[in-house]
């Protein structure tokens, strides 16, 4: 394997450390979640390798924490849409990308990415071998047994894969009202692109690239290009967590004092000197009459 405990452990800190960093430089608080909780996922990785087995089918599958975590892992995958739009709507404001009332949009996105979690979910409550393999019939032996889609795997176990831990988990068969993964990939990428247009495709293509292309290029199997990509986030959120802070830094060198003063205010043409004048010479007029 290329990255052990010791690496997510530092990636944990990685992570920890960039959340603190935005938090401190611009209060961000969507921002900070969103690079926590993709902490929390390199944090639960450091602690599964206390439980991994070495390959499917080692007696450590049925160790119960194993299966837990491997859920734990699961569920954190399935919010993983709602906390990269979470992160980037906090992102574009600090680039000047936002647009006005745009908070409407990224509220409904943000209610469909749930229910994406709750669709998502459902294929674990759904599989009929998740816990006991020992009803499965022949065929579904042999379905169960074949890798279709992403975690899709014949046993509940998180084991050594090539690279990293790679998550094997039954998972109910996709159908009309039960999807895929790619649900989960739609929601990823689709949402910031129908909301920020063409000028978001920079930010697109950087978590695309670092994400699910990488991993796809680095293993070929799909139990494991899930927890490769968790592991890349942190360094997509660090990298993304430094650009605000330094796009931060320079909004605020240019901002005047009075943050609801876009320019310098014109100077009253009429000097206090010249208006007490006119209220003497209207006093004269009218001392005249």
């Amino acid at each position: 394997m290329c990255w052990n405990q010791q690496t997510s452990a530092a990636f944990t800190a990685l992570g920890l450390a960039a959340a603190w960093a935005v938090h401190r430089a611009t209060g961000n608080t969507k921002m900070t979640a969103a690079i926590l909780f993709f902490c929390l996922m390199e944090l639960l990785q450091s602690v599964q390798y206390f439980f991994i087995a070495d390959r499917l089918g080692d007696p450590a599958c049925f160790n119960k924490i194993n299966q837990i975590l491997t859920l734990v892992g699961y569920l954190h995958i399935q919010l993983q849409p709602y906390f990269t739009n979470l992160y980037l709507q906090a992102f574009r404001p600090s680039t000047g990308k936002a647009k006005k009332n745009e908070h409407v949009a990224w509220a409904l996105v943000q209610k469909l990415c749930l229910a994406q979690c709750a669709l998502g979910l459902s294929r674990v409550l759904l599989s009929p071998s998740l816990w006991d393999r020992s009803r499965l019939s022949a065929q579904e032996e042999s379905y169960y047994a074949a890798t279709r889609d992403w975690l899709e795997g014949p046993e509940l176990c998180t084991y050594r894969g090539a690279v990293h831990l790679a998550w094997s988990i039954p998972l109910q068969r996709p159908g009309y009202f039960v999807p895929a993964m790619g649900l989960h990939a739609f929601l990823m990428f689709v949402p910031v692109l129908c909301i920020g247009g063409l000028a978001e495709l920079d930010s697109v293509a950087f978590l695309m690239g670092t994400g699910p292309i990488l991993s796809m290029y680095l293993t070929r199997n799909a139990h494991e290009q899930a927890s490769i990509w968790c592991f890349f986030s942190t360094m997509q959120c660090a990298i993304g967590a430094a650009s605000a802070v330094l796009q931060h830094r320079s909004a605020s060198s240019k901002t005047p004092q009075n943050p609801y003063e876009t320019r310098p205010r014109l100077k009253n043409t009429a000097t206090p000197s010249k208006q007490p004048a006119r209220r003497a010479r209207k006093a004269v007029d009218y001392s005249e009459d």
